[in-house]
């Protein structure tokens, strides 16, 4: 996360200055355009120290997986504390059916959790990413049914 002394821009920016070098993080005087854009919750109402999160995403093993391997997600949202409502839903878009709801993750840091699952049939799968019921992200991959790659030795 990014730190940084939030100033309104209606207060004045002298007051604030000794407790920002106390703290070393730099003052922003009122919130840019550009994290308005980004972030539309954050207006804090008078002067402090304000966090805004830098990392959100979600990372996979790849987007094109073998049908009856495993897929492993990491989702990482500095918003929200994943540890106790982070889950995920797993649909197949081309079979139309829900493969996991509900999945809790394998480990979950408080800002960061790993599902593992295993990939059924071939078709495009989106992953739902849920925190608290409220659906944040989505993700989707393709299972595919291949031959292993030729490793060498007598066919």
């Amino acid at each position: 996360m990014k730190t940084f002394y939030y100033v309104p821009k209606d207060e004045e920016v002298e007051p604030h200055i000794a407790e920002s070098a106390i703290w070393g993080i730099t003052i922003v005087h009122g919130i840019p355009e550009r994290l308005l854009k980004e972030f539309p919750d954050i207006t804090p109402s008078k002067a402090g120290i304000l966090k805004v999160p830098e990392h959100a995403g979600i990372s996979m093993i790849d987007s094109e997986i073998n049908v009856n391997t495993h897929q492993a997600v990491i989702w990482e949202n500095e918003f929200c504390d994943l540890r106790e409502k982070g889950t995920i839903s797993v649909f197949n878009t081309r079979k139309k059916e829900m493969i996991y709801e509900d999945l809790t993750p394998v480990w979950c840091e408080k800002h960061r959790a790993r599902w593992v699952f295993l990939v059924p049939s071939i078709g495009k799968y989106e992953v739902s990413f849920l925190h608290d019921g409220e659906k944040l992200e989505t993700a989707i991959f393709f299972a595919f049914k291949r031959k292993p790659a030729f490793l060498g030795g007598v066919k």
